[in-house]
């Protein structure tokens, strides 16, 4: 008797003990999924303001890795940081200059009172060299907190304004100031248009191409009148392997606006340099002219149907299949293609 009375409170504690479980539970799953507990952790979350005097101090650091934090949680925060970064641009450091600049780039319309500090740093000839440690083993790692966890639910974009996506520009391999600088001109885009123009013309002139190829990218990004389209091409016919890679990547990128300028500056040359191009031996490079020229369309015909006749096998392949994708004149190249593919033997060779 005793040991079944023992069983039954037993069973009476489980239960008990679920039936208080089953309500909590539950509405811990409510409230996870409530729009006022998102809202909740978000305040929270703006209650621990990142301190940007202490970030942009950081900047300094040899830690390549540590460098690229701090520069992605400046970029990342949803405060108003870009009155403080304007304020860090006086930094005689090259480090914490070409650091800044780069967030600013990154928060793209918001940075527009960053502009005349830009424009001036167009004049700073240095390098921002992050410098490799001798000994990395005795040197304290830079730690940077993780964000709070989030609640991602179906977004409300009534209440939420999202910041437009900074652009890729083409590469700055030596680290040049005035390459960041550029870069983040061109980021920030039409805001820039009025006062950035001019010494982004002027910087088209420069002797460094690779200064060439970014003012050529971010005059287009700020929507400038300024004749562009020679200065893309030179980049993508440049003797330097790595530049003519940068200029076709930047082309191809769906955030550039370099395609527009064909329409508008496209002429009987324009062909010409396109099908150098195809001769590239980069595949990357190759794809580019092939694009730029279909976009050209009906423009290039007679540009197409002079390059049927160049030697190299991978060029007359892809001249044809871009005649073949022009419509409404595929038939009109036909004769062309027979004249110059007509013996099976030379066909052959092409494909």
């Amino acid at each position: 008797m005793s040991s079944q009375i023992n069983l039954t409170f037993s069973l009476l504690t489980i239960l008990t003990f679920l039936a208080n479980q089953t309500p909590a539970v539950a509405q811990k799953e409510t409230l996870s999924s409530s729009p006022a507990v998102v809202a909740m952790l978000e305040k929270q979350e703006s209650t621990k303001p990142i301190v940007v005097a202490d970030l942009v101090e950081q900047l300094r650091t040899t830690d390549a890795e540590g460098r690229r934090q701090i520069i992605k949680q400046l970029s990342d925060t949803k405060q108003k940081i870009v009155p403080a970064l304007v304020k860090a641009m006086d930094d005689p450091d090259p480090l914490v200059k070409s650091g800044v600049a780069e967030v600013l780039g990154n928060l793209t319309d918001d940075a527009a009172p960053a502009i005349p500090g830009l424009i001036e740093m167009l004049n700073d000839r240095r390098r921002a060299i992050v410098p490799e440690p001798s000994s990395r083993q005795f040197l304290p790692r830079l730690t940077i907190p993780p964000p709070p966890p989030r609640i991602f639910l179906t977004p409300n974009p009534n209440n939420v304004k999202q910041r437009r996506l900074p652009p890729t520009p083409p590469d700055n391999p030596e680290n040049l100031l005035r390459i960041t600088a550029i870069i983040a001109l061109g980021k920030i885009g039409l805001p820039a248009r009025t006062l950035a123009t001019p010494p982004l013309t002027k910087a088209l002139e420069d002797s460094d191409p690779w200064v060439r190829l970014n003012a050529t990218w971010a005059l287009s990004q700020i929507g400038a009148s300024v004749p562009l389209l020679s200065h893309w091409l030179a980049a993508l016919n440049h003797p330097d392997g790595n530049l003519r890679q940068s200029a076709a990547e930047v082309f191809q990128n769906s955030g550039s606006l370099l395609p527009k300028i064909l329409g508008a500056e496209a002429d009987d040359s324009t062909a010409a340099s396109l099908v150098k191009a195809l001769r590239d031996d980069n595949v990357v490079v190759r794809r580019a002219a092939s694009k730029a020229l279909s976009l050209l369309g009906k423009e290039v015909l007679p540009g197409l149907i002079e390059a049927l006749k160049a030697p190299e096998p991978i060029v007359r392949l892809e001249v044809v299949e871009l005649l073949g994708n022009l419509e409404g004149v595929a038939h009109l190249v036909v004769p062309d293609i027979m004249q110059e593919f007509g013996d099976a033997k030379r066909f052959n060779r092409i494909v």
